[in-house]
């Protein structure tokens, strides 16, 4: 599969899809919306646990801004028609020879229950289809129902647990990981 440029803006309904741009005002925003959502994204995404300071977001954006040039990671805002930022999405693990990528992704609290992050990560997922990918997965801990509910509703089937797949501090435990898929041919058959 040819490399080729990430859309730099994704549109749906209620929705616009693209790069958060590294200023350290907007880290500071995002940085604000952790301490502010708290638990609600640390239990899952340990990653956010580094983000003790809004310099620790800034530097996180700024590495986002040169994955996406490299083509080895498109992270998305997402944005509601009003420019309010809801939350993230990003594709990861991009394998251009496998012709598959993992999806990950948040949304901050104050935008749940709204059907945002299914109609942005079906925006994404569509996306990556049309561009030649074979294969979209998705991980995530057996108690995020949340995510879970996202990925059955997007029509990805669920492969089976990673046991033990990584650490996770928020459980002070090694944890399972669900995985989810969705293949090209499943979705051209509309599934």
């Amino acid at each position: 599969m040819k490399k080729t440029p990430f859309d730099e803006k994704i549109e749906t309904e209620r929705l616009i899809l693209k790069p958060i741009e590294p200023t350290f005002a907007n880290a500071t925003m995002m940085y604000d919306i952790f301490q502010n959502n708290g638990s609600n994204l640390t239990k899952f995404l340990i990653g956010l646990l580094n983000v003790k300071r809004p310099e620790d977001e800034f530097n996180y954006l700024k590495k986002n801004e040169q994955l996406w040039k490299e083509q080895k990671r498109c992270s998305y805002g997402i944005y509601t028609k009003e420019n309010l930022l809801a939350g993230m999405c990003e594709v990861l693990d991009i394998d251009y020879e496998k012709e598959s990528a993992e999806l990950g992704y948040m949304l901050f609290q104050d935008y749940t229950g709204k059907g945002y992050m299914t109609e942005a990560l079906r925006a994404v997922t569509d996306n990556l289809f049309k561009r030649g990918f074979n294969r979209i997965e998705i991980a995530m801990d057996p108690e995020n129902i949340a995510s879970e509910k996202v990925a059955i509703r997007l029509g990805f089937t669920k492969e089976g647990v990673m046991r033990q797949w990584h650490f996770n501090p928020s459980f002070n435990a090694h944890r399972d990981m669900c995985l989810y898929s969705k293949l090209k041919q499943e979705w051209e058959e509309g599934k």
